[in-house]
């Protein structure tokens, strides 16, 4: 960063160009972002030390100086990453800011006032926090700080939902365009909605991408730092902006769509086949019910269809009277077993009552609660045993217990199953889980005689002679069992 005088300095901020404080891949960076349009969201896609958190700040002060009316918003996934990250980087900057320009800092609802009215919004995408920022309108620019890492915290909430539900409506009575800028290193997890867009923003030419290898950073830096850094995976997320997958924190590593997402053509014995349900309800989660097969023949789960709910869907009539309807389309006429998880008792005596007639046992539900427990730990291995061995397969159809297979991860603690803006709590592995517990591999549905011709198998009377009575014969030496026979009446005469 260039040191000015205090004259030019003075100038700087009278005219709002702060660009003067930037590196020069920042200034890069800088540059880009104000030749790309407003309208569109600019994707800023850089190595950790890029200084992204530095250079949004830069650009939410020179708006802030520049502009007679509206909002600027700063947004982070957290209150703590707001403390500790960027209102510390607010105050370097505002060091060299004459006593005319400087803005006040109101403590209570953490904004920065400038003396043009401006307000500069320091916001977490926290419960109770950014739900609170309804009111603000008028919103001309938003920086969105360490996008990909938003709803990783239990109170956090994901990146789509907070733009198109709580942002986007902002920009409403903004006379000008307004624009949305996210910075943010790769993520961790396959499936962040960061992803959709960036690729919307690579369309629109939108997106810079600075990686370590190109960067401020000193040479012999770069070297010390892969030295370091001892993960493959870390290394191309955290310092070549790759988007790779921590394939450790996948629930179902050996999950391969490619192989076990197809349409399984039913056969003679499909009649036969124990039919299941497995289900898992939830309302800030999802509610979802699988309808699936167990093939006896090959030893394989086949699921068919699936029922999704959330929010005012889930009630038990609702879920009664859907559930009915996939059974009859499905031929479904006779059901083995529907497993529930015991997380709501309540629905599942609802639907085993005499109004539905859908009758549901009850499974436990550990490790997707929370509670750690061996036998959790032991569910989801049978899981990921059955997918290993090709014992699962799934119909094209069913979208959301697909997605949860390819895109299921644990929490960093790996104790329970992370949450997704898209898949929720994962709620098709969790139910997948205990309806693999419950299924019966023991019992043979196919009868016994199926299959066998009476032409074959049977002696018609008057067809003693006939070429199959014949065969019969041969076959189960009938002539000697027929002596055998003579012999015995002769000696009991």
């Amino acid at each position: 960063m260039i040191t000015l005088s205090p004259e030019v300095t003075q100038y700087a901020w009278e005219q709002a160009r702060l660009k003067y404080k930037l590196e020069p891949k920042q200034k890069e960076a800088y540059d880009h972002i104000k030749r790309s349009p407003a309208e569109e969201i600019f994707f800023l896609l850089c190595h950790r030390g890029f200084g992204k958190t530095f250079l949004g700040s830069i650009l939410g002060i020179e708006t802030a100086r520049k502009e007679v009316e509206g909002s600027i918003l700063i947004v982070s996934g957290t209150l703590k990453k707001l403390r500790t990250i960027v209102k510390p980087t607010f105050e370097q900057i505002l060091r060299d800011c004459p006593e005319a320009y400087k803005p006040k800092f109101h403590a209570q609802d953490s904004t920065y006032e400038f003396p043009n009215g401006i307000r500069v919004h320091l916001c977490a995408a926290e419960k109770g926090h950014i739900e609170d920022l309804r009111g603000i309108h008028k919103v001309i620019l938003v920086l969105i700080d360490e996008a990909a890492f938003f709803g990783d915290e239990d109170d956090s909430y994901p990146l789509d939902y907070v733009i198109e539900h709580i942002l986007n409506p902002m920009f409403i009575r903004t006379a000008s365009t307004p624009r949305i800028i996210m910075m943010t290193t790769p993520p961790d997890v396959p499936n962040h909605p960061c992803k959709k867009y960036y690729e919307k923003a690579q369309e629109a030419g939108c997106v810079a991408t600075f990686d370590i290898l190109n960067s401020d950073i000193p040479e012999h830096k770069i070297e010390e730092q892969r030295r370091r850094c001892t993960d493959p995976l870390a290394w191309q997320r955290e310092y070549l902006c790759k988007w790779v997958v921590d394939t450790n924190r996948l629930i179902v590593p050996e999950w391969d769509s490619s192989k076990y997402v197809q349409e399984v053509a039913h056969d003679r014995y499909f009649d036969f086949f124990h039919k299941y349900e497995f289900l898992d309800t939830g309302v800030r989660d999802f509610t979802i019910n699988i309808f699936a097969y167990y093939d006896f023949r090959n030893a394989r789960m086949v699921v068919e269809d699936e029922i999704l709910l959330k929010g005012d869907q889930v009630r038990t009539d609702i879920l009664a009277d859907r559930t009915k309807e996939k059974e009859k389309s499905l031929g479904y006429t006779k059901m083995y077993r529907r497993i529930g998880d015991n997380n709501n008792l309540i629905i599942l005596n609802d639907l085993s009552g005499p109004k539905h007639n859908l009758t549901f046992m009850a499974t436990s539900k550990g490790v997707l609660n929370s509670n750690v427990a061996d036998e959790d730990f032991g569910m989801v291995n049978e899981l990921r045993l059955w997918v290993n061995a090709g014992r699962v397969y799934i119909h094209p159809r069913c979208k959301y217990v697909i997605g949860c297979f390819e895109n299921g991860i644990w929490d960093k603690s790996k104790k329970q199953f992370a949450r997704s803006a898209t898949y929720g709590h994962f709620d098709g592995l969790a139910a997948m889980c205990y309806g693999v517990r419950h299924v019966d591999q023991q019992t043979n549905p196919i009868p016994a005689t199926f299959g066998i011709s009476e032409q074959t198998h049977s002696i018609p009377p008057g067809k003693e002679e006939s070429k199959n009575y014949k065969e019969l014969r041969k076959a189960l030496h009938i002539q000697k069992i027929k002596r055998s026979t003579e012999d015995w009446r002769t000696r009991a005469a």
